[in-house]
Formats: C-alpha cells, structure tokens, sequence
C-alpha cells in the first residue's frame, strides 16, 4: 500500500489540522468518479456492464479508490467479484484496475480434490524427508500465556501428475 509521509508542522498539530486523506470528497469530484467507472466497466467488460454496483469511493493519498462490486453474483459464493479501481487524484486519470477474479478462480481451483489415483497416505510418506519442524510460541488468551507449538513447513510439493516431489520454487 502506499502511504504519504508528509512532516506535520507544530502548528498542524496545534491547529489539530485533519490528515489530507480525511478531507470530504466534493459532490463533484464522486459524480467524475462514478461516471470514470461507468464508462471503464462499460468499455472494459461489455458483457457485465449492467451488473456492477459502485460500493465506495474514498481518498488514499495520491489516488482515489473506486470500489466496485458485482450485483448479480451468488450471495452463497465464498468470494464475491471485485474490482478496484485506482484514480489519480489530480488528473482523474486510471492509473490502475484491479480485478479479484483470478484470485477466486485460484481458491476454487484449490478446492478441487486430488486424483483418486494417489492416497493421501503416499502424498505424505513423499513429503515426509521434506518436512520441517520449528518450534513457535503462540499467545493462548484463555490460558493468558505462551503455549510452545510448531510450525510445520516445506518447501517441496508433491505433483500427482507425475508422481514427483519438486521444489515449490520450480513451479
């Protein structure tokens, strides 16, 4: 995310003068938003152009956020469609869009079960010379201590294709 880092004077703080992402947003300025995002979802997905709802508009120094999200979609979906969609504050200019519908295509994905052809119990006794321990401490509030547990780790993956432990940074 990126951030201002302004200095603020002593006389800002005196002042209690509010942070410029705080400021309100001009009726203006939300209807030039509403109206970027309109024509960029029309443009971009033509298909869909109906079934977007702008969710929220907001100031993130130097750009506006534009927070759109899909109307039609499944309320028993896990992950509802987004978009982000960055303006410069400036200029109204599209400086970028992001669309979470790879990520969901990649969590449905991973969802899938694995071939019936390879146990669980192969898949395990492959990555079990690859696994590590490492001892953590965790903070149990119940207990209001520490409580030693371990991470367990790798950085090897089993590929059922072919049957094969590979390094996760091969893939």
């Amino acid at each position: 995310m990126i951030k201002r880092r302004d200095a603020v004077t002593a006389r800002d703080a005196e002042a209690q003068t509010p942070h410029p992402d705080y400021r309100p947003l001009t009726d203006g300025t939300l209807m030039t938003c509403k109206s970027i995002a309109v024509d960029l979802i029309a443009a971009e997905y033509p298909k869909e152009s109906g079934a977007w709802t702008i969710q929220e508009i907001y100031r993130d120094f130097p750009f506006i956020n534009v927070k759109v999200r899909r109307t039609h979609d499944d309320p028993n979906l896990a992950h509802k469609r987004r978009l982000t969609i960055l303006l410069i504050e400036e200029t109204y200019e599209v400086s970028l869009i992001v669309d979470n519908e790879s990520i969901i295509a990649l969590y449905h994905d991973s969802l899938q079960p694995l071939p019936n052809s390879v146990p669980k119990e192969a898949i395990r006794d492959a990555l079990m010379p690859y696994l590590t321990l490492k001892p953590y401490y965790v903070f149990d509030q119940a207990l209001d201590q520490y409580v030693l547990c371990g991470l367990l780790d790798s950085v090897h993956a089993y590929l059922p294709a072919t049957n094969e432990v590979v390094l996760l940074r091969d893939l």
